[in-house]
């Protein structure tokens, strides 16, 4: 239910998932089963940030994002 109302909401450019495992290949490729890492640890975690998001969504969350993200790519 929960990756269900994280895929029905309308996508954006950025989220806090993606600030958070911004190196996700790189911690998988440390990793001996890189999938089932994915499965049983960093999708549960995704879905728990994006769903807080969707919970909290508002124009000044959504700045505070997109400078955080750009702040990280800088």
């Amino acid at each position: 239910p929960g990756q269900k109302k994280v895929l029905k909401a309308r996508p954006g450019i950025t989220d806090p998932a993606s600030i958070v495992y911004r190196h996700e290949n790189e911690i998988l490729a440390r990793k001996s089963d890189p999938e089932a890492y994915y499965r049983r640890v960093i999708m549960p975690r995704k879905l728990r940030l994006n769903l807080n998001y969707l919970k909290s969504r508002n124009v000044c969350t959504d700045v505070k994002i997109v400078t955080k993200t750009i702040g990280k790519i800088l």
